[in-house]
């Protein structure tokens, strides 16, 4: 559904239905154009804020989206880089506390990986400025 001008300073507002959520979470990398896959990510994000879209869930799906291990993984430095602050953004203000510590270790290892991953193999989409400030916070907040 889009509404147009919805008195909240955005010209459109995209909402998802709840089989179009679990949709793209689940199958993001499906969209080829990058500016399209930014929109979702950013429709999902504000579900989140909304109260609709568990911010857990919607961490599983960023957590997938940028880990090197995943052969559809984010590829555009620039939605990584975006996609890497929502996850900060839903670790430290949208995560129960029970869940933090958790979290905050799964980012971690996923950075360590890619990281690894890029030191070894290369870096052609150039992660690893990104994966290296990303890891500077995560390991001061890894116990």
């Amino acid at each position: 559904m889009a509404l147009l001008n919805e008195n909240d300073e955005d010209f459109v507002r995209v909402k998802f239905n709840e089989a179009d959520s679990k949709y793209f979470m689940n199958n993001i990398s499906n969209i080829k154009e990058d500016i399209n896959r930014l929109l979702i990510w950013f429709v999902l994000k504000d579900q989140v804020l909304k109260g609709t879209t568990s911010s857990q869930v919607f961490l599983e799906s960023l957590f997938k989206a940028i880990d090197s291990r995943n052969p559809k993984s984010e590829k555009n430095m620039g939605i990584y880089e975006i996609l890497t602050d929502l996850i900060y953004l839903m670790i430290n203000t949208y995560t129960p506390k029970e869940f933090y510590e958790k979290q905050s270790l799964k980012m971690f290892d996923i950075l360590a990986h890619s990281t690894n991953s890029i030191l070894k193999d290369g870096d052609p989409n150039g992660l690893l400025v990104v994966n290296l400030s990303c890891l500077l916070y995560f390991v001061r907040n890894a116990k």
